[in-house]
């Protein structure tokens, strides 16, 4: 987990990636994703 800001905004928010090797034949590849922590309503003002 580290800290980004969101598309148009400039204060970081949590983010997640998860990142695999993957054999793919005989070559190995990167296969990665990653979202933005929600913030749970009751943590909303």
């Amino acid at each position: 987990m580290f800290m980004w800001p969101k598309p148009g905004e400039t204060t970081p928010s949590k983010k997640v990636a998860y990142v695999r090797k993957v054999k793919l034949g005989d070559r190995y590849v990167i296969v990665g994703s990653h979202y933005f922590q929600p913030t749970p309503i009751w943590m909303k003002g």
